[in-house]
This record gives C-alpha cells, sequence and structure tokens, in this order.
C-alpha cells in the first residue's frame, strides 16, 4: 500500500505561497514553518513524543479488568489481559498509539474518502473505490453477523480501543499529519477495520488482466493469446485445463477495457503496479528433515515498501490467546505468525476471481440492462464525495447482478469480484491464533473466503510422531457454467455465469508428504488432471524451482535443514532464468561486433549467475532481458497498437527460445529480413551493453549491479524526509529475495523463520519500525538490519515480564 504525494501535495504548495514570508514567523504555538518539515526538529518532538514512558498507567472506561503491556526493545508490545475483550481492546489501543494517521489514511483511501482531507485531485480516485465498494461490502457483512460473533466481538473491543485512545489524546498529542492536513481523527468502527482490510485483499486478488487479454484478443487473435498466455507455464508444469477451454465472450470496445484500466491505475501509487512482477515464498520441513528434531517454517510475503511499514509485530496473551506475529494496524488479529504449538504464512495464489460482463443496456432506459431475456434495473446507490477546499461532488454507483458498474464510455461493464460476495478473513484469522493442530487449523480455513492465499503450516505436537508440515490452497475459486475460464470479457446473456464454489474438500492441499518439505512460491497450485479451473496467472516458478533446489541440495548433503539454512534461503539471489539463458546468450554472439559486446559477453561468462549489488553480470543480465522481451515482441505490440498491454511472462519466452529458435515472434516485423533468435538475441545484447557503456563508463568493472539497481522505501505522507533510500540493492523480479525494477519499491514485507516446539528461537525483522512517529528510534531500527539481510531474535514469554535489558517501557490499563 505505497502512497506518494498524500500529505507532500497538500504542504508543498501552501509552502511554496508564504515560504518567503513564514519561514521565521512563529504560527501561535508552533515551530517556525522553515522547521516544520524537519524531521529531527520542530513539530515533529510534540507529536506524540518520539518515546513510551518508561512507566505508565492509565485508567481506562471500558475494560474487564486490568491490561499490561511490556513493550520491549524493538518496540513490539506483548500485551497481557484476561479476556479476548480486553486483549483486541489494547491491541487497538497501542496500534492508535502507534500507527494513529496511517490507519486513518489507508481507511480513507479503501473508502474513497481522501478528497475530505486531501483536496479535489483525488476526486475520481475516490469515486472509482466507491465504485468497487470496499466500505460498501464492510456494512453489508457487519449486518449478516450475530451479536455474539467472535468476529464481531472482536472487532467492536479492537474500536473500542482505538477511540480510547483518541479520547485520551489532546491535539497537540496527536500525529503531525492531523496538524498539517488540519483535521482529527474520527470514531474508529468495525467498518473501518473491515474496509481498510478490504483494501489489502483488493490488492491481492482483484485483477484487471481479463480486459488486457481482450485488447490482445481482437488485435493479436486468440490463438496467438492462448500461446503467449498459457493456462499453465509451458516451462515446467503442463496446463491443469485445455487451451480450449479459454472461453469465449463479446471482444470489449477498446474504449471501455481502457477506461477501465485507467481507472484501475489510479491506486497503483498506493498499491504498486498492477503487475508487481514479485510474489511471496514460504516453505516448511517436517521434524525429520530438521536438524532441530521440530518442524521448520519460513515465510516472506511480497509487498509494497512503505514508511510507516504495512506489519506491526504483537505478541498477544489472554483469554484464549497467546500468539505472536504481524498484525495489520487497523484490525484485530494476527494474520502471519505462530502461537506455542502452530506456525502459518501465507502466498496469494494468484487465482482469478475477477470477471468483466459486458452488459445489454435498454436503448429505451439507461437504468436497464438485459439478463437471461429479462429486463432488470442496475440498484443504484447516491453517495456524496466530500471534496476539502471545492464543492461536494455526487456519485452515483450502479450494481447488476454481476457487480458494480465500472464503465459506461463505449460499452457498459460490471466487475465481478470474489470480495463482493465474501466476508472478512478476521473470523478466520481468530481462529488460526488459537488453533493447537492442523485438524483445527483447517476448520478455520473455511472462514478465510478472500483473498485466495497459499497457506503453509506446521505444528509440534510434542513429538516428531505428533508434528504435521501442511501446504493449502484456500479461499472462494469461482466454478463458470460451460467450462469457460473467464479470461476475456464476457457477455450478459447469462451462459457465462458463476454457478458456485470449488468444494471446501476439492481445493488443492497436501500433508506430510514423502519428501519431507513443503513450498509455495505463487506457482500453479495443482499438477495436470486437477479437474477445476483456478487461474492462469501464475508465477512463472523460478522461485519455487529454487526452494525446492536449495531444499533437496541441503537435505543431500546435510541430512537436515537448520533453521540458518532457513535464513540463507530467504537471502538467495540466484537468477534461475539467466542460468537458463545465459548460454545461448554467449552462443549467439561468439564473434562480437562491437568492443563493448565483447566485454558483455566476457562479463557474462564469469559471472555465476546471483543477482548480488557488486555482480557486473547482474546488470548485464537484466539489460538482456528486458530488451530482449521489448525486442521480441515490441514490434508485434506496436503494429496491433496495444503497446501499453502485458507482454508475455518469461517463461513463455523461455520455451521459445530453447524449443522453438525459428518462432515467427522472433522476426521484427519493420523490417524486410527474417530475424530468428540468434538474431534478437545480439540486438538486444548490443542495445544492454551499449547502454551500460555509456551509463557507467565502457569497463565491465564499472557494471556493478548495486550502481543501477536500489531500494526505495517511500513515506506515507509523501515526504522525502520522511522516506528512505535509495539503496544499492540485490535480487530483481524473480529471485528468492527480490527486488523488480530499476528502482525496487516491493519486495519482502516480513522475513520469518519459526522454530516449532521452541517458538522464542524463532525469528523475524521488516523493513521499517513499530511506529509511525519519524523521530521515534522505532520509525525505522529494523530497516538497517533488514537491508543487511540479518533477523531479530523475538521475545514470547509466558508471564508479564522481559529479561533484564529487553524491557523498554510498560503500560497499565486499568479499568476504570
Amino acid at each position: 500500500m505505497r502512497s506518494r504525494l498524500v500529505v507532500k501535495e497538500t504542504v508543498s504548495v501552501a509552502v511554496a505561497a508564504v515560504l518567503v514570508v513564514l519561514l521565521s514567523m512563529p504560527l501561535g504555538p508552533l515551530p517556525p514553518l522553515g522547521d516544520l518539515l524537519n524531521p529531527n526538529g520542530g513539530v515533529w518532538t510534540v507529536a506524540g513524543g518520539a518515546n513510551h514512558p518508561a512507566m505508565e498507567e492509565l485508567r481506562i472506561l471500558g475494560l474487564d479488568g486490568d491490561v499490561t503491556v511490556l513493550r520491549d526493545t524493538w518496540g513490539v508490545p506483548h500485551i497481557f489481559a484476561t479476556t479476548n475483550h480486553d486483549l483486541f481492546f489494547a491491541l487497538g489501543y497501542v496500534h492508535a498509539q502507534d500507527r494513529m494517521w496511517q490507519m486513518d489514511i489507508q481507511y480513507r483511501f479503501a473508502a474513497g474518502r481522501l478528497s475530505e482531507v486531501l483536496g479535489p485531485k483525488y476526486v475520481e480516485q475516490d469515486a472509482f473505490l466507491r465504485t468497487v465498494g470496499l466500505a460498501r461490502m464492510a456494512d453489508r457483512y457487519l449486518a449478516t453477523l450475530p451479536p455474539a460473533d467472535p468476529s464481531l466481538l472482536a472487532l467492536d473491543a479492537y474500536a473500542a480501543g482505538v477511540n480510547a485512545w483518541i479520547g485520551h489524546t489532546p491535539g497537540r498529542d496527536l500525529p503531525l499529519e492531523y496538524r498539517l492536513l488540519g483535521y482529527a481523527p474520527e470514531a474508529w468502527s468495525p467498518t473501518h477495520s473491515l474496509t481498510e482490510g478490504g483494501l489489502l485483499a483488493y490488492g491481492l486478488s482483484a485483477d484487471f488482466t481479463d480486459l488486457e487479454l481482450g485488447l490482445l484478443t481482437d488485435r493479436l487473435g486468440a490463438a496467438a493469446v492462448d500461446e503467449l498466455f498459457p493456462i499453465a507455464s509451458p516451462i515446467p508444469v503442463p496446463p491443469i485445463v485445455p487451451n480450449g477451454t479459454r472461453g469465449g465472450g463479446p471482444v470489449i470496445d477498446p474504449l471501455a477495457a481502457r477506461d477501465i484500466l485507467a481507472k484501475a491505475r489510479l491506486v497503483e501509487p498506493f498499491l504498486g503496479p498492477l503487475r508487481a512482477g514479485i510474489g511471496s515464498n514460504n516453505w516448511v520441513v517436517a521434524a525429520a528433515n530438521s536438524s532441530t528434531g521440530r518442524p521448520l517454517l519460513a515465510g516472506d510475503p511480497h509487498l509494497s515498501f512503505q514508511l510507516p511499514a504495512i506489519w506491526y509485530e504483537a505478541h498477544l496473551r489472554g483469554g484464549d490467546y497467546d500468539v505472536y506475529g504481524v498484525t495489520l494496524p487497523g484490525t484485530p488479529g494476527v494474520f502471519i505468525g505462530f502461537n506455542r504449538d502452530v506456525a502459518w504464512s501465507e502466498t496469494n495464489t494468484g487465482a482469478d476471481v475477477t470477471d468483466f460482463y459486458v452488459e445489454s443496456v435498454n436503448p429505451s432506459n439507461p437504468d436497464e440492462y438485459l439478463f437471461q431475456g429479462q429486463w432488470r434495473t442496475f440498484v443504484s446507490t447516491r453517495d456524496v464525495i466530500r471534496v476539502k477546499g471545492g464543492a461536494d461532488v455526487p456519485v452515483t454507483v450502479q450494481e447488476s447482478v454481476h457487480g458494480p458498474l465500472v464503465t459506461r464510455r463505449g460499452e457498459t461493464v460490471a466487475m465481478r469480484w470474489t470480495g463482493n460476495a465474501t466476508g472478512s478473513a478476521i473470523g478466520a484469522a481468530l481462529r488460526f491464533m488459537k488453533a493447537a493442530n492442523w485438524t483445527e487449523f483447517r476448520d478455520a480455513l473455511r472462514e478465510w473466503e478472500n483473498p485466495a492465499q497459499n497457506f503453509v503450516f506446521a505444528s509440534w505436537g510434542g513429538s516428531p510422531a505428533m508434528s504435521t508440515i501442511a501446504i493449502r490452497s484456500n479461499g472462494l475459486f469461482p466454478i463458470r457454467e460451460n467450462n469457460i475460464t473467464g479470461r476475456v470479457p464476457l457477455d450478459c446473456t447469462g451462459a457465462f455465469e458463476w454457478t458456485g464454489w470449488v468444494p471446501f474438500g476439492e481445493a488443492p492441499e497436501a500433508v506430510d508428504p514423502p519428501e519431507g518439505y513443503l513450498a509455495s512460491a505463487n506457482q500453479i497450485p495443482a499438477g495436470q488432471g486437477y479437474p477445476h479451473y483456478l487461474g492462469w496467472q501464475w508465477d512463472p516458478g523460478y522461485r519455487a524451482r529454487r526452494i525446492n533446489e536449495l531444499l533437496n541440495g541441503t537435505l543431500a548433503a546435510n541430512g537436515t535443514v537448520s533453521p540458518d539454512d532457513m535464513r540463507a534461503f530467504q537471502r538467495d539471489t540466484l537468477d534461475v532464468l539467466a542460468r537458463e539463458f545465459v548460454p545461448y546468450i554467449v552462443a549467439a554472439n561468439s564473434a562480437c561486433g562491437t568492443p563493448v559486446c565483447s566485454v558483455a559477453i566476457n562479463v557474462l561468462e564469469s559471472w555465476d549467475f546471483r543477482m548480488e549489488a557488486d555482480r557486473a553480470g547482474a546488470s548485464v543480465w537484466y539489460g538482456f532481458i528486458h530488451r530482449f522481451i521489448d525486442d521480441t515482441f515490441g514490434d508485434e505490440w506496436a503494429a496491433a497498437n496495444v503497446s501499453d498491454v502485458m507482454m508475455p511472462y518469461p517463461d513463455v519466452l523461455e520455451r521459445l527460445v530453447t524449443q522453438a529458435p525459428g518462432s515467427p515472434w522472433f522476426d521484427d516485423v519493420t523490417t524486410p529480413a527474417i530475424e530468428t533468435r540468434d538474431d534478437i538475441i545480439r540486438r538486444a545484447l548490443g542495445e544492454a551493453a551499449e547502454n551500460l557503456a555509456a551509463r557507467l563508463g565502457p569497463e565491465g568493472t564499472q557494471w556493478i549491479w548495486g550502481r543501477l539497481h536500489t531500494r526505495v522505501f517511500d513515506s506515507l505522507s509523501g515526504l522525502d524526509a520522511l522516506s528512505r533510500g535509495p539503496y544499492p540493492a540485490e535480487g530483481d523480479d524473480i529471485t528468492l529475495d527480490p527486488a523488480a525494477g530499476y528502482e525496487a519499491h516491493h519486495g519482502p514485507s516480513l522475513r520469518m523463520v519459526v522454530t516449532l516446539g521452541t517458538p522464542e528461537d524463532s525469528t523475524t525483522v521488516y523493513p521499517g519500525g513499530q511506529s509511525g512517529n519519524p523521530v521515534s528510534p522505532h520509525y525505522d531500527d529494523q530497516l538497517q538490519l533488514w537491508l543487511r539481510r540479518e533477523y531479530k531474535d523475538i521475545e514470547f514469554p509466558t508471564s508479564a515480564a522481559l529479561p533484564t535489558g529487553h524491557l523498554e517501557s510498560t503500560l497499565i490499563l486499568r479499568r476504570a
């Protein structure tokens, strides 16, 4: 959920207009404006304080009893309560203490309410997100919950804790962003939590590539789309269903398709590009294969980098719970973590859970559409976008049986997404947190509907014989009529409807396999013969192949896998695709035509295929592969007027290189000659080498990857002084330690290795820190550790005490 230009847009205009006059003019109780944006002074020093008091005791209404919160030296709260209510109340309180403005602005973004505090620039974005309807769905779901539902009780308790902090915090101690923007936090509610939680679900599962495939089908033909965008990767897994079941609807009007894509891209500054190019990793090792004699679990979800970080670590002990892991500020629950008995982590499935329907509108009445032979009326919801510094903007959201209408330009198109039909993942997370074994955890997964995730699981049980490892692709997977896939927009005749969901018992799952390990890295979840269509945008499998190589190789060499091995795997930067491609590059350039080409070949021949920041080969490879993709497909895309649409994934290119060197896709349609694979390889390498020489110098020793490739951690406020980076970076799009693009804004948002049986020996790290206050030592104290690819030990006490030297502050909330 990366955001730029949130506060920056608002502040910079005001500052520029009055800077000369106000640089030394005090503004009431505030410091001079010239110091305002200095993170080491000025207003930051009074924004709630950089540190929590060493000892603080408060009387709070709404508690069942007393609660103790111990913060360790990393700022992680260890919450000790006697009831579930008090546990979630206290979690809401500490979230608000450390991350209130982050919670607020992410909720406002999800709800389409940024214009209220940031002004008219965000009206179009707000209108789109109100159309998607995350807040609307939250309210609908809450209306279905009985008063005693555990999710509702947790949401209510959490909201009460947030509101207790708001009520106890004077305006002068609110986060600075509120004072810069001139507003205060409103009362928190379960709707706020579910709307904000829905934002992550939307980012992980709502997908718009059907529109791009529709454009490509129109311009290149269905056969080309089936070849270049297969349902299953051609390297090395065969398709799970025949390509002939692509399914068909109308060819969507390009105006409508591009209008929807333009609206969807409005949210990219917050959620990252629609195709970030990276995913997540997790794997688990059975007790018999572990150096500890107990299962080991590793997880590193890959999400957008931001400050404050996406995650917030916490230890919750009390009532039914004793659990450690990462929470999402704004919501109750631990979403990735462990308790005394089990551990779990997730990767995104990439399942196809979004379809677009071209509705047939009544030419005599634009509020009616044809469905199954009958005219139906769109359901209309009228709303108003409040605009800071501008007039209110009325918005009308219309919905068909398929979902909200996302465009009426050219054609009327409705978006059907599982998020429109599902509830919250919080109920499942609450059950994960107290699960004691696979049976209980698996049963809890029945409540996890969206986003669809690959869950990796381990339990100890007290002995190797009682331990379990498992993996499961879980969520609501649509079953579509007539064996279609819905990969292109569909018509509204009723012949291409969702008829139900893949039964829970038929979702891909494995438990205690003979190999003694399980892994996922967003690859295809089921092999040939699986009866259901789940999707097609699977990761090409390079990370999955590498995980399996490392696990198999380590077991063959050592007999077991250790926690240190697991951490080393998370740091791995070997590019499997480069290892496959480089021999073809060298062979095609056996007689280089230019000195700079010879330098590039010499660099590649001595390279170990690792995308480390100090490797020159990494620079040559990355420059080559991006030129090669564009040189292979860019001419056809330009001729078809679809240069703004996605190109095939690298695994498709690998198949062409290794199996079809004479493929017509290698021919450049803009020249009279007939080019083949090696012609395009030579061209791409020459272009990459010339670019490196121009940017870094003629010598191969100058072409260091870290000089080109960086990681950047943007502040949610958009203020550069509060962002971090750029830092020289290792990795690329498909390494286990990933960093896509030349300036990476995505990657491992958490690295966690759990030792079952002795969970207190587990390690974690994430790129950021616990606090949203930029002058707090916990704003970014984990970032340098993360950049060095190191970890911190965790505290997991069984009583309200931490070891000597490990306690930073104590907060006691007493029942008033």
